[in-house]
């Protein structure tokens, strides 16, 4: 039971997760894309089939429910993700547009001469925020997203926020 409890932790971005648990999720998320990359390019397995998106889909969800919890273990809201999404997208039209401007269009084509330098640039932001993420030190005690993380590196939501958001019983 505390194994399917703590399966069902990782799809909730309710609660807490550390650095030892991020970087364990991290590693079985790697892990698990490299088993299906390896049997999509083998062929035994249409890389179109539905299945595929929605394994995407389910490695998308946990990446983002990783990183709210572990903005949660720092003490930062969630939200601080959409901040981060914008800046990340002003960031690439500005090193785009910059590129553009000064290069033309065939810059940003993909057998162009700046492409992966216009890449790696533009991905530069998430890199740091990556390793940021990987080493800020957490809360030690409670806070308002929850208790410490438990020995597996992640911990449930705040039970005194988590009974507000129960709905009252019909009478």
């Amino acid at each position: 039971m505390v194994q399917a409890a703590t399966f069902l932790q990782v799809f909730d971005p309710r609660g807490r997760i550390n650095r030892q648990g991020l970087l364990w999720l991290a590693t079985g998320l790697v892990a698990f894309q490299v088993a299906i990359c390896v049997v999509l390019w083998s062929g035994l397995y249409p890389t179109n089939a539905p299945l595929v998106a929605v394994a995407k889909a389910v490695f998308i969800w946990i990446s983002f429910t990783a990183t709210v919890k572990r903005l949660h273990d720092i003490g930062r809201s969630g939200l601080w993700m959409l901040a981060a999404v914008a800046a990340l997208v002003a960031w690439a039209a500005v090193i785009a547009s910059v590129l553009v401007y000064g290069y033309g269009l065939s810059a940003l084509q993909p057998q162009g001469h700046l492409y992966w330098v216009a890449l790696g640039v533009m991905m530069m932001p998430v890199l740091v925020a990556t390793l940021w993420l990987h080493i800020a030190k957490g809360h030690a005690g409670i806070n308002r997203y929850g208790p410490p993380p438990g020995s597996l590196g992640m911990s449930g939501p705040n039970p005194a926020s988590a009974a507000s958001e129960e709905l009252p019983a019909a009478a």
